[in-house]
């Protein structure tokens, strides 16, 4: 069953890389199905009550992110700025929600902040490289691609649990 939903899943996040990465948006109806397919593994995986908790903190590390933001945002402009579709994507931001079904915290935290560095790095490196080249970033898609390689990682290496904080126990 594991393999049934990480296969679904993979192929879920591969429309997510295409599509952000060729036409900037994604499709909404790749938010539930990616949400219903981070909950039943982690179903499989954990308790029911734990993946609540794991989410509800990621989800509020989320939340807090992007209120510091809009905050930050706010004063820099001298007025109100609502960051979606002005800064972040409605996609990206409901990408990150579902996300927080995929780890637990330590482990969302490490992906999330590890993942924004890369696609900081990447998109640099493409507007270097790539002339008159699109100033939206496709941070879904991007953090799409990284996921599936985790999800390949976790195969190869069955003894890693994203829902369990693993990376405290590496350092």
């Amino acid at each position: 069953m594991s393999v049934f939903i990480d296969t679904c899943t993979l192929i879920l996040l591969l429309v997510v890389v295409v599509q952000d990465m060729f036409y900037r948006a994604i499709s909404w109806f790749l938010i539930p199905l990616l949400f219903l397919t981070f909950a039943f593994k982690g179903l499989l995986l954990i308790q029911p009550s734990q993946l609540v908790i794991n989410s509800l903190i990621n989800f509020g590390f989320i939340l807090f992110q992007l209120l510091i933001l809009s905050l930050y945002m706010s004063i820099k402009n001298k007025k109100v700025i609502f960051i979606v579709n002005s800064y972040l994507g409605l996609g990206d931001i409901l990408f990150f929600v579902v996300i927080c079904l995929a780890f637990s915290p330590a482990n969302f935290i490490v992906f999330y902040l590890s993942s924004l560095i890369f696609t900081l790095i990447a998109f640099i490196a493409y507007t270097l490289i790539v002339k008159n080249a699109n100033k939206h970033i496709p941070l879904a898609g991007i953090m799409a691609a990284l996921m599936t390689i985790l999800i390949l990682l976790n195969w190869m290496f069955p003894e890693i649990n994203l829902y369990k904080d693993f990376i405290l126990t590496l350092i």
